[in-house]
């Protein structure tokens, strides 16, 4: 597989698979520990054409996807016109959640920021499990398990699991508009991932958080453009229990790494 994801990687920036990216080994471990957590980094240097990677056995292992999906799922509703544009309004179903931000009508993204599940599963449930199944097939997104029974959380719970490798693939793929979608509608989502824009860079960037075989499993996954390039990353990381430091985790680790690599000025 992992040969595959390298190809598909260099081919995108190379045009062939004659050259692949290189892979350094790096030690992030303290970074983790700071969190209390353990987990693995996955970072692809367009520029250079080099992977750096912490955990590498972890990184070519396959885990829930959990709300990372939303980037794909937020493109496929909009191929499919279940989403007309990111200005349509997504209604609230009146049903109260823990988390206030879901308790309200929104846009895209605005329920793809604040990791609105119960949005996302309408859209699961109306882009239908035919539909669903064939655009990601089409995609090669991870080994998903999809039934009509789990149509609107199998992304959550169950058996469907994406490497950092195949994040990260995505994520390149997305870039460049090379997806099996429409250019306008890829360039909408990836509108709706930014995260940070100033001067210096540009982040676009989504959280995961799942439970899996018992354990708490984390995802940041995105990419940063500034004028030294791109760099495309895939954290991900475990815990037997959430908590806030887990929460803070995902996106801390992540930024503390890529700023200490010089990839944020």
């Amino acid at each position: 597989m992992k040969t595959v994801v390298l190809c598909l990687l260099a081919a995108l920036m190379l045009a062939s698979c004659n050259y692949q990216p290189k892979k350094i080994e790096s030690d992030f471990k303290s970074y983790f520990d700071d969190f209390g957590v353990e987990g693995s980094m996955l970072i692809f240097d367009e520029n250079a054409n080099k992977y750096i990677v912490y955990n590498d056995t972890r990184c070519e292992t396959g885990y829930l996807p959990a709300s990372t999906f939303k980037i794909l799922n937020s493109i496929i509703a909009l191929e499919t016109t279940v989403v007309r544009d990111t200005s349509q309004i997504l209604k609230w179903n009146g049903e109260e959640y823990g988390i206030p931000a879901w308790n309200r009508d929104q846009k895209l993204k605005h329920a793809f920021h604040v990791s609105c599940v119960p949005c996302y599963q309408e859209i699961a449930r109306n882009i239908g499990l035919e539909r669903m199944k064939k655009y990601i097939s089409e995609t090669s997104y991870g080994k998903m398990d999809i039934s009509s029974k789990n149509l609107d959380y199998f992304w959550l719970e169950g058996d469907s699991r994406i490497t950092s490798y195949e994040q990260v693939n995505l994520l390149v793929r997305l870039k460049y508009n090379k997806l099996p979608f429409m250019e306008r509608n890829q360039e909408l989502v990836k509108e709706i991932m930014i995260v940070e824009e100033n001067n210096d860079y540009t982040l676009r960037a989504k959280t995961g958080w799942a439970t899996q075989d018992d354990v708490q499993i984390g995802w940041y996954v995105g990419y940063i453009e500034n004028s030294k390039g791109t760099c495309y990353f895939a954290l991900n990381i475990q815990k037997p229990e959430g908590d806030i430091l887990f929460r803070k985790g995902r996106r801390g680790i992540a930024m503390n790494i890529l700023e200490n690599l010089g990839y944020i000025d």
